[in-house]
């Protein structure tokens, strides 16, 4: 598929949102099931560039369901694709206003836009958001792990059930003092160690407690959703 200017990009990019909402019109269950995959993709994003940040390749380790419930405890990326959505509206509306206002602008859009004639216009849009929300997350996991690192994010006592040890290092304890919790999945409990600078997997049935350390000593049961 090809096209030759930038307005029968635009054509045809419209002609494929009224093929796609048609469809969808005909299929209204095809909406959760698009929403549900949108979630599922944002809360990937985020999970897999914040363990990323502590060297760790979290697809080995997390689950499908960790997908959809960690956009539900970070729902920014989400959000930034609303956001997104919003701004590549205006800057379409944008872009026609000035098409045709000046001759000029209708050349730069066209040499501009021109690499991306020869494909389809919906699949350039999709890889478009895509992109955006895989920076944004990669923003947001920067500046969550900067945090954690830094120690500015809350800290906790962690009560393990049976002994956890750092290499070469012994005995090995039931207490984990003074750690913050990076992410939790359905599987594992992610945690960050700043006296020793270690990043700690423990499952969950490991976890016997954990207490906030604050004035309040609540001991909380480990959860099996998604904690930040």
């Amino acid at each position: 598929m090809s096209v030759n200017n930038t307005e029968e990009f635009y054509q045809q990019l419209g002609r494929n949102l009224s093929d796609t909402m048609a469809y969808i019109r005909q299929h209204p269950a095809l909406i959760l099931s698009v929403l549900y995959l949108l979630a599922s993709t944002c809360g990937l994003m985020y999970i897999h560039a914040l363990l990323a940040q502590f060297e760790v390749d979290g697809l080995q380790h997390i689950e499908l369901a960790d997908f959809f419930l960690a956009v539900i405890a970070k729902p920014t990326p989400m959000v930034a694709w609303l956001g997104i959505s919003l701004l590549v509206y205006g800057f379409y509306m944008l872009d026609k206003r000035l098409r045709g206002r000046w001759s000029w602008y209708c050349r730069f859009s066209d040499i501009s836009s021109k690499p991306f004639f020869k494909f389809n216009p919906l699949l350039v849009f999709v890889l478009m958001f895509g992109f955006f929300l895989y920076w944004y997350a990669m923003i947001v996991a920067q500046a969550d792990s900067a945090s954690i690192k830094e120690g500015k994010g809350p800290g906790f006592k962690v009560f393990t059930q049976y002994a956890i040890g750092y290499p070469k290092e012994t005995p090995t304890n039931l207490i984990l003092d003074d750690v913050q919790i990076i992410v939790s999945t359905s599987r594992y409990l992610w945690l960050f160690d700043k006296n020793n600078q270690q990043v700690l997997m423990l499952p969950h049935a490991n976890v016997a407690s954990i207490m906030p350390l604050s004035d309040q000593p609540i001991a909380l049961l480990p959860q099996s959703d998604i904690t930040h």
